[in-house]
């Protein structure tokens, strides 16, 4: 398991280095990350807070943390997998734009070029 940490809370941040510091890795390495704050990430998003939606509640111990963790990294295949296809699906889309684009400018210099 690979995780980054990004909170808004120094204390928090703190507490969920030490707790993780074998499993700690650079943003660009992480599988996902875990912080205090919903935040914008391509990946997915360990949340640690006080709301009921969070997946490990304030305060926590080292325990609580790890079991959170375990369950949260079980159902992380499956929302990676249907990411991926989307992501996938995404490309073959825009490919298949740029090539229409693409045809159509040469027809169009094709055309210019041979009328002049």
């Amino acid at each position: 398991m690979k995780v980054a940490v990004q909170c808004r809370s120094m204390l928090i941040q703190k507490a969920l280095e030490y707790y993780l510091k074998d499993q700690l890795v650079d943003l660009s390495e992480a599988e996902f990350v875990v912080g205090d704050a919903m935040q914008e990430s391509e990946l997915p998003i360990f949340w640690v807070g006080r709301d009921k939606r969070a997946h490990l509640p304030i305060p926590f111990t080292r325990s609580m943390l790890m079991n959170a963790l375990k369950n949260f990294v079980e159902t992380l295949p499956q929302k990676q997998e249907a990411q991926y296809a989307k992501k996938q699906k995404l490309e073959q889309f825009l490919k298949e734009i740029d090539k229409r684009h693409k045809n159509k400018l040469n027809k169009i210099l094709s055309n210019y070029y041979v009328k002049s």
